[in-house]
């Protein structure tokens, strides 16, 4: 089993599959034992959650697409506009494959674009290596 450093990750997953949800966590608890995870589930909630004063900002965001409510395009620029949060490191993590999904994401802001894999080896090997991307940048 993998074991990365003993840095602390504040991550949030906006995810309203909770398949996908229970799948991911499984994956990031197998990775890092000092990760604190909050799920949301839908791009509303995302905002209330970043907004919440009594919260710590995450280390990262593992954001969906296609959510309800507000969708992970709407949700992405918002946290783009905001100062506040501009700095966070956002993945979006969806099914989606189309040219135009990855162009508008990155045009809004993302860092990361990861299409959703099929096996739980590769789901760990993505989470690996976006914690150890967010680690070296705050080293």
């Amino acid at each position: 089993m993998y074991k990365m450093s003993s840095k602390s990750f504040n991550i949030i997953i906006a995810e309203d599959d909770l398949d996908d949800v229970e799948l991911f966590i499984r994956a990031i608890w197998e990775i890092s034992l000092s990760v604190s995870i909050d799920v949301v589930r839908d791009g509303m909630e995302l905002l209330d959650r970043l907004n919440d004063e009594d919260k710590t900002l995450p280390d990262i965001i593992f954001l969906d697409l296609n959510m309800p409510i507000l969708d992970g395009f709407d949700s992405l620029k918002l946290i783009r506009k905001n100062k506040k949060f501009d700095h966070i490191p956002i993945t979006i993590f969806t099914t989606s494959n189309r040219d135009t999904d990855i162009k508008n994401v990155y045009s809004g802001g993302a860092d990361f674009y990861i299409q959703k894999p099929n096996s739980y080896k590769d789901l760990f090997e993505i989470f690996k290596d976006q914690l150890h991307k967010v680690n070296d940048s705050v080293k």
